[in-house]
């Protein structure tokens, strides 16, 4: 609850913070100029930004998931009752 209320904070704060900065900006990509709004542009900017953010983010929790599966199936092998009765030498039948 608490991680939601801020992300709304930082989201309308940039949101004011862009709005705020309404003249044009050119953005410049090797040959290619494009004229935007400054605004409009750092809205974008974050955006990306959050969405980056949120891939790499899923990438370390499908990363943490597989470490937690893998260790999982250690303690389950781990835990299992061992067959000791081979090598038990009380056991053995003369």
């Amino acid at each position: 609850m608490r991680q939601t209320i801020i992300a709304v904070i930082i989201a309308v704060l940039a949101v004011v913070f862009a709005l705020q900065n309404s003249q044009d900006a050119i953005l410049t990509l090797y040959f290619w100029d494009v004229k935007f709004s400054l605004a409009l542009l750092i809205i974008i900017t974050l955006i990306i930004g959050i969405a980056v953010g949120m891939l790499l983010r899923m990438k370390r929790i499908m990363n943490d998931k597989r470490t937690i599966s893998e260790l999982k199936k250690k303690i389950v092998f781990l835990e299992a009752p061992k067959n000791t009765s081979s090598s038990n030498p009380s056991s053995k039948q003369v």
